[in-house]
This record gives structure tokens, C-alpha cells and sequence, in this order.
């Protein structure tokens, strides 16, 4: 399946996001989860938004549109862009 925007490595991040709540269910969605955004920058959490989209997969999408909204709240305008 092409996703010309989004690399390998998104894509392996992505895996490990589905195979780690696969495994554990509900409890992933603690710790894992703001230790998995926390380490990653902007740029790759960008990217991994289109992939989570176009692949439709709605928690991840959601976790990282928060992520992304809490890195920009009470930021100038010139940081967003």
C-alpha cells in the first residue's frame, strides 16, 4: 500500500502503537502512550497523523491531534507556523 508521505519508520512507530494495545488493551493507554508521543518531534508526529488518517486508525489519529494541540497551546503564532 503507497503512502508516498509517510516513511518506513512512521510506519514501524505506527506498528508498535497497534501491536503494544493489542497486547495490552486499555492499560496501554497510560504510560505507553505519553511515552510514545514524548518522544517523538513535531515533524514525526506530523507525519505520523497522515498515516494514522489514512489508515484509519481513529484512537491513534485522536491521541496524536491532542498531542499536537497540547505542544501548541499558549504559543505564538510564529511557533505554530
Amino acid at each position: 500500500m503507497p503512502l508516498p508521505n509517510v516513511s518506513a519508520k512512521c510506519l514501524s512507530d505506527i506498528t508498535e502503537y497497534c501491536k503494544e494495545h493489542l497486547k495490552k488493551g486499555e492499560a496501554a493507554e497510560t504510560s505507553f502512550d505519553m511515552e510514545f508521543v514524548k518522544a517523538r518531534d513535531n515533524e514525526s508526529l506530523k507525519e505520523m497523523i497522515l498515516g494514522a488518517n489514512y489508515l484509519n486508525i481513529k484512537d491513534l489519529l485522536d491521541m496524536l491531534n491532542q498531542a499536537v494541540a497540547d505542544r501548541i497551546k499558549n504559543k505564538s503564532v510564529e511557533y505554530v507556523r
